[in-house]
């Protein structure tokens, strides 16, 4: 799940062309650049078009028109979730229906609760369901947690946190109690798996979130 729109693809690049006619063309000779003649790369940054008026988003559903448990939904009336954002509105029927989903949208949005509440949904009615949450930061992954605990308060679902920076122990102890949601980052996850700790064939859901930060 990304978290950027638009905005420059690649960066600025530097362009250097010996090519009859000069760069970009005129003349009959090769030009050549003097050495240490400034270039503004900004000439080559493609930025965003700008908006005349943005249309105002209408949500085709509910929160109670999706379908929660009777214990997940308490909580999201708890926390006076009504109407979804864009990226819920779009992501929620289609991951509670098993379909593999590539969403993006702005830092915000509610992005993290677009994923965790049918997955909270999906293995609430089958605890054989395990989910696996890879996040490029700490920060993120214990954010992602958070906000796991509050969602799924009194549901009896159950998370380890994986990251690097805190101690393993704890880590490998959770990792022990079988939780339904294993949260981390790559390099940790990377080292529990090599102790035979972390199995990723056991997980039937994977998450990969801020994917573009990742790579």
């Amino acid at each position: 799940s990304g978290s950027r729109t638009g905005g420059n693809f690649g960066g600025p690049q530097r362009f250097n062309s010996n090519r009859p006619g000069g760069s970009f063309g005129g003349g009959s000779r090769p030009s050549r650049r003097p050495r240490g003649e400034h270039i503004d790369v900004s000439k080559y940054i493609q930025r965003n078009a700008p908006t005349s008026t943005a249309e105002k988003f209408k949500a085709k559903h509910t929160f109670a028109d999706f379908g929660f448990c009777q214990e997940l939904q308490h909580n999201l009336d708890k926390r006076e979730y009504i109407s979804p954002t864009p990226i819920q509105d779009q992501a929620i029927k289609p991951i509670i229906a098993g379909r593999d989903l590539i969403g993006l949208a702005n830092t915000g949005t509610g992005k993290t609760a677009a994923f965790l509440l049918p997955l909270i949904e999906k293995v609430y009615k089958n605890q054989y369901e395990k989910v696996l949450i890879i996040a490029p930061t700490r920060e993120l992954a214990l954010q992602i947690d958070n906000e796991f605990r509050a969602f799924s308060f009194g549901m009896r679902l159950f998370s380890a946190v994986c990251v690097g920076g805190n101690p393993i122990g704890k880590q490998i102890f959770n990792l022990k109690r079988n939780p339904n949601f294993v949260i981390g980052t790559p390099g940790r996850l990377n080292d529990l798996s090599k102790r035979k700790l972390v199995k990723f064939e056991t997980f039937q859901n994977i998450v990969l979130y801020e994917v573009d930060l990742m790579l």
